[in-house]
């Protein structure tokens, strides 16, 4: 295995990931990604040492449909409740205006995720940090499903909103898994993933619902997620960096960015008044 030089710091490539798609997909073409690309010809396989480093390398398209179909799962977490609010209020025998707080809690539970926790992806090993996120989101997608008031329902809702933010962290690390000729491709298919499970989960969740009642949702999105743990965790790469950056500037530095590019800025209005 081929040690890689270090060819800058990234450090806030992840905490802009989070924002926009098209964000995304731009600044990790234009600036690289924050994570690491092996040297061409070692690959992006199984238990593979990678460290931050410039490089060619090339990521099969086992790999790239892992991590397209593991955004996708993580995502559609937090959308599942949408078309399961009446039977949630009836469930529980709640007003419909309570029950409309499920998603608003999730939202919001992302929206600090973004913030605080989307910057562990550029401290923490990042194979570990997925395998774990996605194990911990089992177990809240479990505690929802388990949910018997709507006092127990609201914080789990709101946890598996902030941990659903680990698609944030799967996309730019395989733009910088990627090599520079083919990192728009590969971020497009993860992308895609991503966006598929926003637009699906609604549909599977109404599926499943009508085949049993709106727990069976979370119960089968929990058994997923815990395939989905062992799936990255034998799949996706080691990745190893020194952090250049603790963790309270990590944070910091989401503001620094909005403060900095103007583009960024323009996209994050876009997306905020689209979504």
């Amino acid at each position: 295995m081929r040690s890689l030089k270090p060819s800058g710091s990234r450090e806030r490539e992840t905490a802009l990931s989070g924002l926009d798609p098209e964000v995304v997909t731009r600044f990790a073409m234009t600036r690289g990604a924050a994570g690491a690309r092996p040297a061409q010809g070692d690959g992006a396989g199984p238990q593979a040492a990678i460290t931050d480093g410039a490089g060619s390398g090339s990521l099969g398209r086992r790999l790239v449909l892992v991590m397209a179909v593991s955004t996708g799962l993580t995502i559609a977490n937090n959308y599942y409740a949408q078309p399961l609010l009446p039977a949630i209020g009836h469930a529980l025998h709640t007003s419909a205006s309570l029950t409309g707080l499920v998603v608003t809690a999730a939202q919001v539970g992302y929206a600090l995720g973004l913030v605080f926790l989307l910057p562990l992806g550029d401290l923490l090993e990042r194979r570990r940090l997925i395998a774990i996120l996605s194990l911990a989101t089992a177990g809240l997608l479990v505690w929802v499903g388990a949910s018997p008031t709507m006092a127990w329902l609201l914080p789990a809702v709101f946890a598996v909103g902030t941990v659903s933010v680990l698609a944030q962290i799967i996309v730019p690390f395989a733009a910088g898994l990627a090599g520079d000729q083919e990192r728009g491709q590969i971020v497009g298919k993860v992308m895609s993933g991503l966006l598929l499970g926003i637009l699906l989960a609604r549909t599977i969740a109404g599926w499943l619902a009508e085949t049993g009642t709106w727990r069976a949702v979370y119960f089968v999105a929990a058994g997923a997620m815990v395939v989905q743990s062992g799936v990255l965790a034998v799949e996706l790469p080691t990745w190893k960096r020194p952090a250049a950056l603790s963790y309270p500037r990590l944070v910091a530095s989401t503001a620094a960015l909005l403060r900095d590019e103007p583009v960024l800025r323009l996209r994050a209005c876009f997306g905020l008044f689209s979504f």
